[in-house]
């Protein structure tokens, strides 16, 4: 499957770390956190034009910051786009993928313990720690219903019927989200 662009979550596939999504929590550092979300915790995909089904993985808070591999060693940097920065998605067919280096690709993203820096690159196992999925950012569903329906077959009249279709999305609600504790402090200080 090759997308342009997407937006996900990164969460492990190993039953004992389900919660478990990749995360860059401060500049130059990655790791995995299962706790509150964050846009920490939110990756962009982004297809590679000279290398069909090879990923950027970019973060959501670091937009500079880029997954990659230096040294056999897993990182978030920035810089110049280079081959140890892409990764392959490889999909074992029940919703999880392993994610494969592009440079090294025997080295493969794997969640090896219960610790959120217990996350690095490892030869291929085909293991619970080494599946992840890719949860999308929005859940979107699609709905088909018949919006205008005729039978001419008796006759041969012309049948005029204007109809207006909203595509794309649609605000259905609003609400505020209030932040007075942080205003507060901030002008107590």
């Amino acid at each position: 499957k090759q997308w342009y662009q997407r937006r996900v979550a990164i969460t492990a596939g190993s039953k004992s770390f389900n919660r478990a999504r990749l995360a860059s929590t401060s500049p130059g550092v990655v790791g995995t956190y299962e706790h509150e979300f964050s846009p920490c915790q939110l990756w962009t995909l982004e297809a590679d034009p000279q290398k069909p089904g090879f990923y950027y993985v970019v973060n959501e808070r670091y937009p500079k910051y880029r997954l990659g591999v230096t040294n056999h060693t897993f990182v978030v940097w920035d810089g110049s786009h280079f081959t140890d920065q892409l990764f392959k998605f490889v999909s074992n067919h029940d919703g999880y993928y392993s994610i494969q280096n592009a440079l090294y690709p025997e080295e493969w993203i794997t969640k090896h313990g219960r610790e959120d820096s217990d996350v690095s690159v490892r030869s291929f196992t085909g293991g619970d720690d080494q599946l992840w999925r890719l949860v999308p950012r929005f859940q979107a569903s699609k709905l088909n219903q018949v919006v205008f329906n005729y039978d001419n077959r008796q006759g041969s009249n012309p049948i005029g019927r204007e109809l207006s279709v909203t595509t794309g999305v649609r605000r259905t609600h609003t609400s505020a989200i209030s932040n007075t504790s942080t205003y507060k402090k901030s002008i107590s200080a």
